[in-house]
């Protein structure tokens, strides 16, 4: 687990990367209103894309992580899959996308229409993801995830060398670049799997199975897109466009633990995919794994998150610049709140790994309605720090209840995956004193 965590890590950390450099790069070469006409062009085909999934990301990796699994057959389902779960998303964004830009941005609109291409392909390469770190397949994980950001740097500094500086060619590269993703997933995955003997044309009732089995799980990936997006829609409405500004920032500095948390929840996911079933007679020690592993994970997020409060917020206007300096004690509380919510997040992804997709669907509309509260609440007294006081105690709620969920599920108790053994405390310590340069 240590080495498949380990991997994910550093690759997160390198698509990061691309994308810090990607960023600038973009800004520069399009200039303020520019960059602000290709994120209004990006907007809904990129909300389309995350929503056109519907969940059925979360079958194809529970499938692919099964012992014995037809994974030549699995990928044929994919490429069928990912033109057919896209059919609506599209249709929805040439009727709607005229009606959402303003009429002021209209000359967007076939920009914004080019960019609804992309969503089977981004959809396609999110399926070859999934399925290859279920299976096993870190290098064909590795290809899906690297290769968008990677190529669009690549795309952008191109028309920055021979000054192709509109939008419309901007959002070209991003689409090319998911293209060849698309492609190299697909030929990774062939190439991988080629020794399995090919299963012919992909019936009409495996694919219906897994548009059915997706079901559960595509709802419960619109509840959680819903939270996620729940405290930027009521900034919108109760604070300037400046403090909104501050509060990107602060997502941006508290996003650097994604590189561990996303590594963290495939890994998980995909362990428990893989004993999923197990008898009665092994699920109590599968249980007690999976606490131990949760345990040691969530020693390792309370250290990011206190390393990363000493050290980044402090940073922001030597990066960002001395205009976002309010933005510093702001990030030092919209740290621990992303760190609640990605502990919680593990839960629910272990959970889905078992095929128990309820909980995490009533938990996370649950933790919408407090957050929305709470915030409407503290909001107009407090300003930008409302919403962190509001973001905190959704995602608290979400964690006590589906820690008591997965202790009930996993037959172990509440306590096992909360507290923290010694022996792992020095574990990790001496992790640290291995590879952390020692003091001279």
């Amino acid at each position: 687990m240590r080495g498949a965590i380990t991997q994910l890590f550093f690759v997160n950390l390198l698509q990061l990367a691309f994308s810090v450099l990607a960023g600038p790069l973009v800004a520069r070469l399009l200039g303020p209103e520019g960059r602000g006409d290709l994120a209004l062009a990006m907007l809904w085909p990129n909300t389309l894309a995350l929503a056109a999934p519907f969940g059925i990301d979360i079958w194809m990796g529970r499938a692919a992580a099964r012992p014995g699994a037809d994974l030549r057959r699995l990928g044929q389902q994919a490429v069928v899959l990912a033109g057919l779960m896209s059919m609506a998303p599209i249709g929805l964004g040439i009727l709607l996308i005229p009606r959402l830009l303003p009429a002021s941005q209209a000359d967007l609109v076939p920009v914004a229409w080019l960019l609804l291409a992309h969503i089977p392909l981004w959809v396609l390469s999110l399926l070859f993801a999934v399925m290859a770190i279920s299976c096993g397949d870190l290098r064909g994980h590795h290809i899906s995830r690297l290769a968008q950001s990677s190529l669009y740097l690549l795309f952008v500094a191109v028309l920055w060398a021979v000054g192709l500086g509109q939008v419309p060619y901007v959002a070209g590269a991003f689409l090319a670049a998911t293209v060849c993703t698309a492609v190299l997933g697909w030929l990774n995955w062939e190439r991988t799997h080629a020794s399995q003997v090919p299963s012919g044309s992909v019936p009409p009732e495996g694919v219906w199975a897994a548009v059915q089995g997706s079901a559960g799980f595509g709802c419960s990936t619109l509840v959680e897109l819903t939270y996620a997006q729940l405290p930027m829609g009521l900034l919108s409405v109760f604070v300037a466009a400046e403090e909104i500004g501050f509060f990107a920032v602060s997502m941006t500095i508290a996003s650097v633990q994604e590189a561990f948390g996303g590594a963290v929840t495939r890994v998980l996911f995909a362990q428990v995919a893989a004993t999923s079933g197990a008898e009665d007679g092994q699920a109590a020690q599968r249980g007690e794994l999976l606490a131990t592993r949760l345990r040691c994970t969530t020693l390792v997020y309370v250290v990011l998150c206190l390393g990363m409060t000493a050290v980044l917020p402090p940073l922001i206007p030597w990066i960002f610049g001395e205009a976002f300096a309010p933005a510093t004690w702001l990030a030092a509380g919209v740290i621990p709140a992303m760190t609640v919510k990605a502990i919680a997040r593990n839960y629910n992804f272990m959970l889905k790994g078992d095929g128990v997709v309820a909980p995490g669907l009533w938990v996370n509309a649950l933790g919408s309605v407090v957050l929305a509260g709470t915030a409407l609440w503290w909001l107009p007294t407090l300003g930008l720090y409302g919403i962190v006081v509001a973001m905190l105690a959704g995602s608290t709620l979400q964690l006590v209840v589906l820690n008591r969920v997965a202790a009930r599920h996993f037959r172990v108790s509440p306590g096992a995956m909360w507290g923290v053994r010694a022996t792992e405390i020095e574990a990790l310590a001496g992790v640290l004193r291995r590879y952390l340069p020692r003091a001279s």
